[in-house]
């Protein structure tokens, strides 16, 4: 790309539109704020009101909330109405194939909707970021890596999917967190074992101080992860450097061993480790990493049913794993799903790349860049796993994020739910802003002292 504009400037030629740079106009980015949200959403609502326009977000913290107690907003809401094997082909045009294929597959899966809101917003310092990068963010020749620009959200007004994608990767935070969370995999008779962290993170891309690339020396977040449950896993201890343009790196503590190792992080369709092969590591956070072995294609927007504001699953005092995840889905009414907005981003596998899944296709909230629905294919085209993420608002920072993910495997007839916190201590969001994430904790030397704690 780079060369081709150089000769094209050396030999006087017009530059065609296809090899024009990623930044947009000022004139284009001018529309932020304006006809656009400042992340890049339409502001406005549908044509028959079921989506109603976006007016800033829930930014406050409502009455009665605190770290210890998360109060649901929109706990009065009632069910509009239930999509179930009964009605599923009278919404199909507002579901994905693979959510279609859920009611279908397994009896009792349905999808209770509730009305509209466009919760996520986010801190002003946030779209002054957004509006910069508008016009200075760039990717590479190959659409894959990036070379100018920082924080959330990097291509408000992106130009094709590779692009949309990396508005998906990061998130605006406090800068860190001090997370609990659990995984498990439950059999098909409904028995479930869960992996328990605390997982403690410094987040480069969303800290407000940090202003480049260059300064966060091309990471993008560290993460101390340290296992608590089960037993027999208990006192590992892992630190992950999550790279902006390269592969992740990490060091692993075992107890047994006693000693840190470096580990190989794999990576792409590698199995993501105590999930029984049932998720890749890329399928982490509905999808991360680099972006190399897919091309990816922007098919616009749509309207769709999707997660959104999930309470219930998360901070119903007194719920257990056991009584909210079945043997083939986590309970119905634990999920509130709302029609949005989502652009439809298509990702197919390059000629001579390697990877288990031959496509994957993510719906992406058009107000918060979060993948929310996911439908991934196999290498014959045949629909394989179907994906969703329990988007919450947190307006403490305020920002949108995940807590939780579901993967259901059709072919196996078998989920993971990764990153819940049902029964788990809550999570402290504003760990970065309050300087209450431990200093000089992520480093290798630094997980040798927390092992032998």
């Amino acid at each position: 790309m780079k060369r081709a504009i150089r000769m094209a400037l050396a030999l006087g030629l017009a530059l065609p539109a296809a090899v024009a740079g990623a930044k947009v106009s000022e004139e284009k980015a001018a529309r932020l704020g304006t006809e656009l949200t400042p992340v890049g959403a339409d502001p406005n609502g549908n044509q028959d009101e079921s989506i109603p326009p976006w007016t800033g977000g829930l930014v406050t913290p409502p009455p009665g909330w605190s770290l210890e107690r998360r109060v649901d907003p929109f706990s009065d809401d009632p069910v509009r109405f239930i999509i179930d094997a009964s009605n599923v082909a009278d919404h199909a045009d507002r579901l994905s194939p693979g959510q279609v294929a859920l009611i279908e597959a397994y009896p009792g899966y349905r999808m209770g909707v509730y009305p509209t809101r466009r919760s996520c917003g986010y801190a002003d310092w946030v779209y002054a970021a957004t509006r910069k990068n508008a016009v200075t963010a760039e990717l590479d020749e190959d659409d894959v890596h990036l070379e100018k620009g920082w924080h959330p959200f990097l291509f408000p007004i992106p130009r094709n999917g590779a692009e949309a994608i990396w508005n998906h990767q990061y998130e605006p935070s406090s800068g860190g967190a001090i997370a609990h969370a659990a995984s498990m995999t439950p059999t098909k008779s409904g028995n479930m074992t869960p992996t328990r962290v605390r997982v403690t993170t410094d987040a480069r891309m969303s800290r407000k101080t940090t202003t480049s690339l260059d300064e966060a020396q091309g990471r993008a977040a560290s993460m101390v992860v340290q296992v608590k449950a089960p037993p027999k896993r208990a006192g590992a201890v892992l630190l992950i450097h999550a790279m902006v343009n390269d592969q992740r790196r990490a060091w692993a503590y075992l107890p047994g061993q006693r000693r840190v190792r470096s580990v190989p992080t794999g990576g792409y369709d590698n199995p993501l480790p105590n999930n029984e092969n049932l998720m890749t590591t890329d399928q982490e956070r509905m999808f991360n990493g680099i972006i190399d072995r897919f091309d990816w294609k922007l098919g616009g927007k749509r309207e769709l049913y999707v997660p959104y504001n999930i309470h219930a699953l998360n901070h119903r005092p007194g719920l257990t794993y056991e009584e909210a995840l079945g043997p083939r889905y986590v309970r119905r009414d634990l999920i509130r799903y709302e029609l949005h907005r989502v652009w439809v981003v298509e990702a197919t596998l390059k000629e001579g790349k390697r990877h288990l899944f031959g496509k994957r296709v993510f719906y992406l909230d058009e107000d918060s860049w979060k993948v929310v629905v996911e439908d991934i294919y196999d290498s014959r085209g045949n629909l394989w796993r179907v994906m969703e993420g329990m988007l919450t608002a947190l307006p403490e920072v305020p920002t949108c994020t995940y807590e939780g993910v579901f993967s259901y495997d059709l072919s196996a007839g078998r989920y993971v739910a990764a990153g819940i916190r049902t029964e788990e201590p809550p999570t402290d969001y504003l760990a970065g802003r309050f300087d209450r994430v431990p200093k000089g904790i992520f480093t290798p030397h630094a997980l040798r002292r927390m092992g032998r704690r």
